[in-house]
């Protein structure tokens, strides 16, 4: 077995070929939005993506050259699209696994020991990614500080 990347408008036609056996396209939402339950009927569980989240982009140099009045409208801007998207999201998954039931999709439920080894080893990896500088540590305290208020930490 081998990782390889695909562009997200060849994941179904490869699937349905065989050149694919499976795929990690984000949520159930993503996934059945380019139709991989037609070609995919096993859905791993637990999921890995706890909740959605957005993931918004913006060079340094324009982030630090905004007014700080722009720079506040962002962050309530940001603030408001996740929340909204939280709960847009949740309806949209249970019709996106309806979707993939009447597809004949089954869930596939990992093992204990394989989600403690699996989570074992991110852990092990995050501390690694610690040592790469200051946006890696803060993102791993972030992550860190997020598994303790969900009781995994």
């Amino acid at each position: 077995m081998r990782i390889t990347f695909f562009d997200p408008a060849d994941i179904y036609t490869a699937m349905a070929t065989g050149t694919l056996d499976g795929t990690e396209y984000g949520s159930i939402v993503a996934m059945t939005s380019i139709g991989l339950e037609e070609v995919g009927h096993y859905l791993m569980q637990p999921d890995y993506q706890i909740f959605w989240c957005g993931c918004y982009c913006i060079s340094d140099n324009t982030y630090n050259t905004m007014p700080a009045d722009l720079r506040a409208i962002l962050m309530q801007g940001i603030k408001a699209h996740t929340l909204d998207m939280r709960t847009t999201y949740m309806d949209m998954t249970g019709e996106a696994l309806q979707k993939f039931f009447a597809a004949g999709g089954q869930l596939v439920v990992l093992p204990n020991e394989d989600i403690e080894l699996l989570s074992k080893k991110g852990l092990e990896k995050m501390q690694e990614m610690k040592e790469t500088d200051d946006y890696c540590r803060r993102a791993v305290q972030i992550i860190e500080e997020s598994l303790v208020k969900l009781g995994r930490g």
